[in-house]
């Protein structure tokens, strides 16, 4: 029987980390340091304003409906005053910030707006600097793991994933908490994947109660560590009822264990048209989903670059996730393409040559870019379907000593053991991108990749005591054109209004290029009393460099210095007692 505790804090008003470990029948609101028991979790200062939103809307949800279920007449009163707790929880948040008020644009190939179209166009493989990028004209690539200092050859972003290994007991990324934080902490503002296919025998291979939990942890760690990173779903094999299906009960199973929608920034797909059976080559029925194999699709050889086909499915997923409220979320293709080698023949007897792969290629690019709806489009993109794709892929072939030792799919843009060629499927991809699209001019957009106030958003008043806040702006550059002589002011106050400058303006004499480097600055600040306040940075606040984009100019914190502590209850199982 659920039974009253009321526990009282003794620690500054601080928000916690997330709990791993709650049970689920225990609960409890609170969002102060002192706490040893994680019961309902107040998420915010870490993962963002949005985040906190989320879970507070999920974690009311959840509560009434474990009351509901319980039918213990004293729970069932806590109802009348938890969603006010909440209310004024969140108030909290709105009143002293709840982090960063994140830049229009942080990931130069997920995100709109593309200065430059060939920049939505990516490629699957190694990252090996023999390939020529400049000659084949993407913006970005895939890496199917994820390491501290992956190589941007020509510029190019990099896709990384933090694998997942769902055989594990619970389910487990497949890099250890500390490599994964270096990793993080060494690529600020990235999007990162969870898990690769986990619909996927032969990839991750997760259930999807698995996944949800995987997701959850991983989620949760990147938005600790920096918040302005970005977590992508893992992405499907393919968008087929059985897989958006398999794709509800992922949803599902995150909304029954958390309480609240998934999180998710930047949801990904590939679309590799692959028959789904239990045997035989294809994509197979994804982990779980053993009763609903009657829905795979039986997709024959031919079917495999069927246009309409292809299309089609990223309809489905848009409609899926607009009904999920995802609409206004990129969704981006990490791999799709051809896998059948030239030499197969499909049913009518014909083979697939480079002028078919083209084909379909071409056409593949042509409805990338122009495919559009009004009602379940992207409207940060004016509606497109799909914001970026990557083909699959560089050369998959294993070579040794010069010869081809394992034969990779179909599809490849090179080839060569030691100097790498392009293929006429290259050329083809090199043709479209440079021709009808062009990689020029260069061009500047200045952002703030890190911004960092410290000790914590929350504080106590302790008079002359009390520690300085300590502001860490990082500043780089999206374009490939370096800027010279780049104002940056560090202030206090409304920076619509001008503010306080904390320290005198600082001229970089110069920020390079995309991933050539990045400049930081440091400055300190002790408040004058308690009270709300605002900290801010600005990158070139007069506005005299040429840039593409200067929604990403300026980020603000808003910090609180208390006077006082706050006391909130906490609910949950056991005897009834007060703590002093």
């Amino acid at each position: 029987m659920f039974t009253w505790l009321w526990q009282w804090m003794r620690a500054p008003l601080q928000l916690n980390r997330v709990c791993q470990d709650c049970p689920a029948t225990e609960v409890a609101v609170y969002c102060v340091s002192f706490a040893t028991r994680c019961k309902v979790h107040l998420r915010g200062f870490e993962c963002g304003l949005e985040s906190a939103k989320a879970d507070l809307a999920g974690v009311a949800r959840g509560f009434n409906r474990r009351v509901s279920q319980a039918g213990d007449a004293p729970l069932r009163g806590l109802v009348s005053w938890l969603p006010v707790a909440l209310a004024i929880l969140l108030l909290l948040l709105l009143a002293v910030g709840a982090g960063l008020m994140e830049p229009a644009r942080a990931y130069e190939y997920a995100f709109p707006p593309y200065p430059l179209e060939y920049e939505r166009f990516g490629v699957c493989g190694t990252s090996s600097a023999r390939y020529d990028m400049a000659a084949l004209g993407a913006g970005w690539y895939v890496y199917w793991y994820a390491r501290p200092d992956p190589p941007h050859p020509e510029g190019m972003g990099a896709l990384q994933i933090f694998r997942v290994d769902c055989a594990a007991s619970p389910p487990r990324p497949v890099q250890d908490e500390a490599a994964i934080r270096s990793i993080i902490q060494a690529n600020p503002a990235a999007v990162w994947r969870v898990g690769n296919e986990p619909d996927s025998p032969w990839m991750d291979d997760c259930t999807p109660d698995e996944y949800a939990q995987v997701y959850h942890g991983l989620y949760h760690l990147i938005k600790g560590v920096d918040p302005l990173a970005q977590v992508a779903f893992g992405g499907l094999v393919q968008a087929t009822p059985l897989r958006l299906l398999y794709l509800d009960f992922v949803w599902q199973a995150y909304g029954d264990r958390y309480g609240a929608d998934m999180p998710v920034d930047v949801w990904t797909v590939h679309s590799f048209i692959l028959p789904e059976t239990r045997t035989g080559w294809g994509a197979n029925i994804p982990a779980g989903m053993g009763r609903y194999a009657h829905l795979g699709i039986e997709y024959e050889i031919r079917d495999h670059d069927d246009v309409d086909v292809f299309i089609q499915r990223f309809v489905d997923l848009r409609r899926w996730m607009a009904a999920h409220g995802q609409r206004d979320k990129p969704l981006i293709v990490p791999e799709y393409g051809i896998l059948m080698w030239p030499e197969i023949i499909d049913e009518d007897g014909e083979d697939f040559s480079d002028e078919r792969v083209i084909d379909f290629m071409y056409a593949t690019f042509d409805f990338f870019l122009t495919g559009t709806d009004a009602e379940i489009g992207y409207p940060a993109d004016d509606d497109r379907l799909v914001q970026a794709w990557a083909w699959y892929s560089l050369d998959d072939n294993v070579y040794h000593d010069g010869e081809v030792i394992s034969q990779g799919y179909g599809g490849d843009l090179f080839t060569g053991a030691y100097t790498k060629t392009m293929t006429p499927l290259g050329e083809a991809y090199a043709a479209y991108v440079h021709e009808r699209l062009g990689t020029g001019p260069a061009y500047t957009d200045l952002y703030l990749r890190r911004f960092r106030v410290e000790p914590a958003p929350v504080v106590m008043w302790d008079g002359a005591e009390t520690l300085p806040f300590t502001i860490t702006a990082e500043i780089a550059n999206h374009g490939r054109q370096a800027a010279s002589s780049v104002e940056v002011w560090v202030g206090q106050g409304d920076p619509e209004a001008g503010g306080t400058l904390l320290l005198p303006p600082h001229v970089f004499d110069q920020i390079p290029g995309r991933y050539e480097g990045a400049s930081a600055l440091t400055a300190t600040w002790t408040p004058p009393g308690p009270g709300a306040y605002t900290l801010w940075v600005e990158i070139d606040p007069a506005g005299e460099i040429v840039e593409t984009d200067v929604g990403d100019n300026r980020m603000a914190q808003r910090v609180l210095v208390a006077a006082a502590r706050v006391y909130l209850p906490v609910v949950g199982r056991g005897e009834a007692r007060v703590e002093n």
